[in-house]
């Protein structure tokens, strides 16, 4: 499956990603981890807003997308694969 390992390591220290490398964003983060990053604003991130303000993620690197996959049967990850050409 495309993304089921991601390329992220660059990212490493920019951004929070999780132990598999994905990036996590919105409402993946937790409180430790925005005051690790440093996170600025009184706001929270938004849903696809990484660690890093106004930075966001999507795709197959986003936590939330990979964890939807995930959940998702192997027919329906093939039909989604093919509608948005994957």
């Amino acid at each position: 499956m495309t993304g089921a390992n991601p390329n992220t390591a660059w990212l490493n220290g920019c951004v929070v990603l999780d132990n598999k490398g994905f990036i996590k964003t919105g409402p993946d983060l937790s409180s430790e981890e925005l005051s690790g990053a440093r996170w600025p604003l009184s706001r929270r991130p938004y849903l696809l807003e990484t660690s890093l303000p106004g930075v966001f993620a999507a795709g197959m690197f986003a936590q939330a997308m990979s964890n939807a996959l995930h959940r998702l049967s192997a027919k329906d990850r093939l039909r989604f694969r093919s509608s948005t050409n994957c």
